[in-house]
């Protein structure tokens, strides 16, 4: 895989430096960055489907954004694929991502914003989308915050995966593709939006998201 795209400004990354200079604590329920929680134990069912779906054959070419608790890259892994990148952008989850991944899973550090865009045009065959958002808030998981946090990438997303690839990611309110501004954002940059709804066993305690079920949302290109 060649890099061919310049940069991002350097701003982003220095907007979210505080943000990444937090210490990363793991437990029982899941990870933390400082306050906020990130991912958590629940979440494995419906990562597992969700790394199903994505890898659509064992030689296909596979990117994923964001690792935390490893849940979707493990289930990945076992597909055996061509080629699996993960970028990741806190360095304490960096550090475990090396150590609990194959050497065969290529880990890049860094924000998405400035790694994506030096990817190669129509590169990968499933994408897989699940960056924190790295907001002063806590991600509250509701349909407007989910789309807000989804939508930047979109573009960088359709751009370097393959005609008939898929671009994956989790909703946790069942309610992203009910939003008036997804479908003509979608429809420009996709050919198909598949939804799967899960149920799933959220605890109360989660900051994230509510009630028993999530959505898998899958876009094609």
């Amino acid at each position: 895989m060649t890099m061919s795209r310049t940069n991002t400004p350097i701003e982003v990354e220095q907007g979210k430096k505080g943000w990444l200079s937090l210490p990363a604590r793991y437990s029982n329920v899941g990870l933390f960055i400082g306050d906020h929680s990130v991912v958590e134990y629940w979440e494995r069912p419906i990562q597992e489907v969700l790394a199903e779906s994505i890898c659509q054959s064992s030689s296909a070419r596979i990117l994923e954004i964001g690792y935390g608790l490893g849940l979707s890259a493990k289930a990945i892994a076992a597909f055996k694929p061509e080629t699996h990148i993960i970028v990741e952008a806190h360095p304490d989850v960096v550090s475990r991502a090396v150590k609990e991944m194959p050497s065969s899973t290529n880990i890049i550090s860094g924000l998405w914003e400035q790694i994506v865009p030096t990817l190669n045009s129509n590169y990968f065959d499933g994408i897989i989308y699940d960056a924190y958002p790295m907001t002063e808030a806590p991600f509250d998981g509701s349909p407007q915050s989910t789309f807000r946090h989804v939508m930047p990438f979109l573009n960088e997303g359709a751009r370097i995966l393959s005609r008939g690839g898929l671009l994956g990611f989790l909703d946790f309110s069942c309610g992203v593709t009910l939003l008036e501004a997804f479908n003509p954002i979608v429809k420009d940059l996709f050919s198909e939006v598949y939804v799967q709804q899960l149920k799933v066993k959220i605890p109360s305690s989660c900051s994230f998201a509510h009630g028993d079920r999530s959505s898998i949302i899958l876009l094609k290109r």
